[in-house]
Formats: C-alpha cells, sequence, structure tokens
C-alpha cells in the first residue's frame, strides 16, 4: 500500500472511531437520562462538593483574614510563623477590598430596554406601542428588584473574597379559592401576589455539573438549609419519613435543620428538591413552568479572575497573599523591634546619687548637685551616661519599612489600586490633565464596575422573562401603575363612536343639521392606546426578543460633578441651536429632511444622556418632518399671469372705490341723524317750555277767580 493511501486509511478509521465513540457516549448519555433518580442526584452532590472541597476551606480561611481574625490560619499556612495571639497589624486584605466594594454598585443599575433597530423604530408606526411595551418591563424590573440591597452586598462581598457571585431568581405567587356566590363551591382559583424575588446564594451553596463553558453545564443547585416544619410545609409527608442525626435533645424536633438541594437540570427540563437523609427518594419533582430561554433561574456567575478553560473560581486574594503576608510579617517584625529600642543607660557608681538627681530632674528645671566637680574628672557631665547602642536595630527598622512599603506597591499593581494612586493630581497641573489622568487611572475598576453591571443586565434579563411568560395583565397594572383601558371599556367607547356617527348621518339624509359635543381630546387618545390583554399577549407571544437590554447607572466613582453638569448645559444648547439652522433648511429643502435625521441621531448618540431625552428629541423632529412632508404634499396654486395680476389689480381697486363710496354715504347718513336728533331735541324742549308757561297761566287764572270770589 502506498504511503499515501495508508494515512487516507487511517483518517477514515480515526473517522470511524470518532463515530463510535461519539454514538457510544450518546448512549451512555440516554442511559444516564433514564438513571436521573434521586440516587443519581445526590451522588451527583457528593462528588461536587468533594471537588470543590479545598476551594471552600480555602475562601473559609480568607474569610478569617478579612475579618482581622486570621492568625491561626496564618500559623496554619505558615508553619514556620510563629504563632500570635494578637490582631493583625497591617490587614492588607481587608483595606483593599473595601476600597473596591466603594467602588462596585454602589447604587443598583436601572434597566434601559430599546427596541432593536432604533432607528426603523422612529419610522414604524407602532413606536408609541414599543416604547409603552419598553416603560412596562422597566417598571416591573424596578418593582422587583427596589428591596435587594442586602443581596447586592452579599454579591459584591462574595465576588471579593470568594472570586465569585450568584444571584438566583425566583417567581413568588398566592392563590385564593374562587366560589360561586350562589352555591358555594370552589369554581376556580386566582393568583395573586405576583412577584420576581431575588436571593443571594453563598459560595457553599451555589454547586453545577462540570463543563468547560457555562452553556455546556448540565445542571446547577442551590443549598437550603430548613428546619423540619419549612420541610413538612413544601414537601408534605414524605418530611416525615427523614431522620435527622446528631439530634440535640434542647432542640425542639421542628428546629432541626434539614439540607435541601434544589437541583435544575437542562437535559430533561426539570427541578427536582434532594436531601442526603433521604437519598433513594425525591422531595419533590417537578417540570419546568418558568420556560426561561436558557433553563436556568440564574445566569453564569460573575467572577473576579477569569480563565478561558475553567469555570472554577478563583480567588482575586490568590494573586497577592504571599505579598501580604510578608507584609503583616514586616509589620509584626517592625512591631517587636521598636519594643526593644529604648533609652537605656549606664554609669559609674560612685554617681549614683548626682544620676538620680538628673533623672528625677523636670524639663528646663536647674537643679545643684553634688559631686558635680567629680564629673570633672571624668571629662565632665556629658560623659557621665553611656547610651545602650541601638542604631542597629534603628538601620533594621528603616529597612523594613522600605520594604513594607515595596510590597504595598507591588499589591497594589496587582489589584490595579495603583492606578488610582497615580491619578492623584499636582495642584498646579491644569483641569484637563487631571481630567485625564483620572479617567486612565480607573481603567481597571471601571472593567470591574463594567462585568458586575453586565452581570445584573442578566439578571434583569430572566426577570424580564419571567414577567413575560407568568405575570398576569392585573399584576402589571398594579405594579406599574400605567392606565390602559381595557377590553370592555373600549367596546363601550367604539360603541359610542358608532351611534354618534350614526346620529350624523341620519341628520344629513333628512337634510337637518345638529351639533354635537366634541369628544374630549384626553379621551380619544387614552381609546386609542392598547389594552392590557393587547400588551399581555404581545409579551408572550414575543418575550422582548426584539429588544436590547441595557443597564445605566446614576453614579460613577470617578465622574466629576461639574463635567457631568456642563454636559447636560451643552446637550440643550446644542439642542437650541440644532432647532434654529434646522427650520429654515429644511422649509427651503425638504429633501433634506431625512438627511438631517439620521445627523441628529448620529450626533445624539455622542452625549450621555437619558434615554427618555433622546427619544424626545428625536420624537420632536420626526414631528416636524412629518409637518414639512405633509405640507410639501399639498397642491400648490398655479401662478396667475400678468394680465391676470392686472384684473385682479382693477378689481381690487373697484372694491376699494365702492367701499369708500358706502363709507361716505354712510357718514352722510351719520351727519343727517345727528340734524334730525338735534332738531326733535329742541323741539322738545320748546314744548316742555310752552307746557311750563301754560301751566303758569292757569295759575293765575286760579289766583285771580279767588280773589274776585272773596270780594263779593
Amino acid at each position: 500500500m502506498k504511503p499515501e493511501n495508508a494515512v487516507a486509511a487511517g483518517g477514515q478509521d480515526k473517522k470511524l472511531l470518532g463515530k463510535l465513540l461519539d454514538k457510544a457516549l450518546s448512549l451512555e448519555s440516554n442511559s444516564a437520562s433514564e438513571e436521573r433518580n434521586a440516587t443519581y442526584y445526590n451522588a451527583e452532590i457528593t462528588k461536587e462538593l468533594s471537588a470543590n472541597e479545598k476551594y471552600f476551606t480555602k475562601v473559609k480561611r480568607y474569610e478569617k483574614e478579612y475579618l482581622n481574625e486570621a492568625q491561626k490560619a496564618v500559623a496554619e499556612n505558615r508553619k514556620n510563623a510563629a504563632p500570635d495571639s494578637g490582631r493583625r497589624r497591617q490587614n492588607i486584605f481587608y483595606s483593599n477590598t473595601e476600597i473596591i466594594l466603594s467602588a462596585l454598585l454602589v447604587d443598583l443599575p436601572k434597566p434601559v430596554i430599546k427596541r432593536r433597530f432604533a432607528k426603523e423604530q422612529a419610522k414604524d408606526s407602532k413606536k408609541q406601542f414599543y416604547r409603552l411595551v419598553s416603560d412596562i418591563v422597566q417598571r416591573a424590573i424596578e418593582y422587583n428588584t427596589e428591596d435587594t440591597q442586602q443581596e447586592i452586598e452579599g454579591l459584591k462581598i462574595d465576588y471579593a473574597i470568594s472570586g465569585r457571585g450568584v444571584l438566583w431568581c425566583v417567581f413568588d405567587s398566592d392563590s385564593e379559592d374562587l366560589t360561586d356566590s350562589v352555591t358555594g363551591e370552589v369554581i376556580g382559583t386566582k393568583i395573586t401576589n405576583e412577584k420576581v424575588r431575588v436571593d443571594f446564594v453563598g459560595y457553599k451553596d451555589f454547586l453545577f455539573g462540570k463543563a468547560k463553558t457555562w452553556k455546556q453545564v448540565p445542571w446547577v443547585a442551590r443549598r437550603h438549609r430548613l428546619s423540619m416544619e419549612d420541610v413538612k410545609a413544601q414537601f408534605g409527608d414524605i418530611a416525615l419519613e427523614i431522620s435527622v442525626d446528631n439530634k440535640d435533645d434542647n432542640t425542639k424536633e421542628q428546629d432541626r435543620i434539614v439540607e435541601v438541594w434544589e437541583i435544575w437540570d437542562k437535559r430533561d427540563k426539570t427541578i427536582s428538591f434532594v436531601t442526603d437523609k433521604l437519598k433513594d427518594r425525591f422531595l419533590k419533582s417537578v417540570t419546568d413552568k418558568y420556560k426561561l430561554k436558557d433553563f436556568f433561574p440564574t445566569p453564569e456567575p460573575v467572577r473576579s479572575v477569569k480563565v478561558a478553560s475553567s469555570l472554577q473560581p478563583k480567588p482575586e486574594y490568590d494573586l497577592y497573599r504571599e505579598e501580604s503576608l510578608d507584609l503583616e510579617e514586616c509589620a509584626k517584625r517592625i512591631a517587636r523591634l521598636i519594643k526593644k529600642i529604648e533609652a537605656k543607660a549606664f554609669y559609674p557608681a560612685k554617681f549614683k546619687d548626682l544620676a538620680i538627681d538628673i533623672s528625677n530632674a523636670k524639663d528646663n528645671e536647674f537643679i545643684a548637685v553634688k559631686g558635680a566637680e567629680m564629673a570633672a574628672d571624668i571629662g565632665g557631665m556629658d560623659k557621665l551616661f553611656s547610651y545602650t547602642p541601638i542604631e542597629a536595630k534603628q538601620r533594621v527598622v528603616a529597612g523594613l519599612y522600605t520594604q513594607q512599603q515595596n510590597l504595598k506597591e507591588n499589591i497594589y499593581e496587582i489589584t490595579g489600586i495603583s492606578d488610582l494612586m497615580r491619578s492623584v493630581s499636582n495642584p498646579q497641573e491644569t483641569a484637563a490633565a487631571t481630567y485625564q489622568k483620572g479617567k486612565f487611572g480607573s481603567l481597571r475598576l471601571q472593567r470591574r464596575q463594567a462585568q458586575l453591571n453586565d452581570y445584573i443586565n442578566n439578571v434583569y434579563k430572566i426577570i424580564t422573562e419571567l414577567v413575560c411568560n407568568l405575570f398576569s395583565a392585573e399584576t402589571l397594572a398594579e405594579i406599574t401603575a400605567i392606565s390602559l383601558p381595557t377590553e370592555t371599556d373600549k367596546f363601550n367607547y367604539q360603541q359610542t363612536v358608532t351611534q354618534r356617527e350614526a346620529q350624523m348621518r341620519n341628520a344629513q339624509a333628512n337634510g337637518q343639521q345638529i351639533q354635537l359635543p366634541p369628544l374630549d381630546v384626553r379621551t380619544v387618545k387614552y381609546f386609542s392606546l392598547p389594552t392590557w390583554n393587547d400588551v399581555k399577549k404581545y409579551l408572550e407571544d414575543t418575550k422582548l426578543r426584539g429588544y436590547t437590554f441595557s443597564v445605566e447607572t446614576n453614579y460613577s466613582l470617578f465622574e466629576d460633578e461639574a463635567l457631568a453638569r456642563k454636559a447636560r448645559i451643552e446637550i440643550f444648547e446644542w439642542f437650541n441651536k440644532t432647532m434654529k439652522e434646522a427650520l429654515p433648511v429644511l422649509t427651503q429643502s425638504p429633501e433634506l429632511a431625512e438627511v438631517y435625521l439620521e445627523l441628529i441621531s448620529f450626533s445624539l448618540d455622542s452625549f450621555r444622556a437619558a434615554d427618555s431625552v433622546k427619544n424626545a428629541i428625536e420624537d420632536a423632529f420626526n414631528s416636524l418632518i412629518e409637518k414639512i412632508k405633509t405640507a410639501q404634499q399639498q397642491p400648490q396654486a398655479a401662478k396667475p399671469s400678468p394680465e391676470e395680476i392686472i384684473a385682479e389689480a382693477e378689481m381690487v381697486r373697484a372694491n376699494a372705490r365702492m367701499k369708500e363710496a358706502e363709507i361716505k354715504a354712510h357718514e352722510v347718513g351719520l351727519d343727517q341723524a345727528k340734524d334730525h336728533q338735534k332738531l326733535t331735541l329742541e323741539q322738545s324742549k320748546a314744548a316742555g317750555k310752552f307746557s311750563q308757561d301754560q301751566q303758569k297761566i292757569d295759575l293765575e287764572k286760579q289766583k285771580f277767580g279767588a280773589q274776585v270770589s272773596g270780594v263779593i
């Protein structure tokens, strides 16, 4: 056989062998699937606990060192280290950890949900519906995570000390029976108090099946420590078969603790509860009801030190623990040497009284001593005392201080704290230089911030899926405080609108004109919104697959208030300037509207502004462009010819002359009316005067007639 043929045959044999191995593994996997009972899962838990025992022991020791209770742990690690009953003199692990913790998740990030391809969304007629859905889910996430500060603190501490942090999402709800009002019989069940709970799972209480990548992990598990009373409440009568070893006579039966493992197996989509107190039976095993895309109710754990080929966590303290112990040793040696560096002296015995008088003298006190003349025999008073040598110890202490500083610098380089120290500014340097140093001096800590923010974002995605799959429309309406019409309300409104239209048509058919009160604008807008059932159906159907998820923080350790304020002012000034420039350009050249909108969106992306601000600005420009397009589409009147312009001008002049004549005639009429009114007034006055004169004459006649009668 030729060599090349032999090589080809060997390659075919290898391929065949590979296929056989794959088939064998597949059969083994299927066989294992059939045998995944309580015994199998208990064995898996025991195996993983054993594999992680060294890791658990190491992290427990690190916790003691962090809490400054680690003298025994240090002595155990270094057999030649002398045990010390005192506390650690330089706990660099604690100080470094506190610096890291103060920079991570100071405020819980806010969820930001946007539809993919936002620019296309801006042109979509359903954009308001998409934004409404985003707003509903964002509010639902904030509602379900508003009381998670304690869990976040646990996540951060585990991340910093054990090198891994885990949060676990749990859907909780209550149920109540619905009864018939007449018969009193139970006719159904109503689900109430729906909520997603976020639990912190400690490093000792989390396990997963072996795999190189998280996507390949077959199962995850968390440990619950339950009292017998809780076991009975959750799992029923099977709890009676559990026997608790090492019973304490002083402990009540219901208070004895049982370790229960909750196991989520991705291979057959089951959730099982097992305990080593009942190895051959499940406490409970149910099928998946969450229907999550990645099945597990927890995202991939966040790790402080990542290794591409392994999911095993590695504490960051591993990277500098030897330096930390050396630093502790330096601190101890310095303390011991300083205790031994004392001002001790000796003198001739015959000068005992003189030495006592001098040592007892107070500051700036002059004393008379006996025997001072004898001191002259030895060369003066300065020769009286001879001090013990301490220079060598001082040099050792100085060297230890130098070594201590070098060790600190090495540790700061490893942890990234040195970046912050380098960013400390010089009072004489410019503001721009200070900003640049701070920016680059925080890169490694910013990476940690981004890492934890991404993890919280993945938790939000799981909460979103649970909201879409399990929350009812009534719960969404209650927790989001968003008012949307119901199906019944919308139907009644449509009936009212239909009746109004029918009345108008009947009136027109009969040649009548009726005036109906106009519909309220707010009412029309409200009933144009989708119903809660529409929103719920959309969430169930899409699971928001067409949306992107991110988080935004209101706090950054390295953000300067003045710079943030300046950025806000810049976007306001940019908006005003852009609006002033856009209006004349778009009015003169409406065909540039789309280009202008793209440029505006591109410019907005450079600003760190809230999405609500960006959406409002884009909506304003979209509305402006729509108005311009509408005006452009309206037919424009044809320009008149010169003859038509002259004829129209003559008509305008003729109308003006006629109007002038009417005004003059009106003025003449007013003058005549005034003259008539004046004549009538004068006649009225004359008639009044005549009447008064006639009354006087009649009165005189009466007086004269009375006088004549008296004479007669």
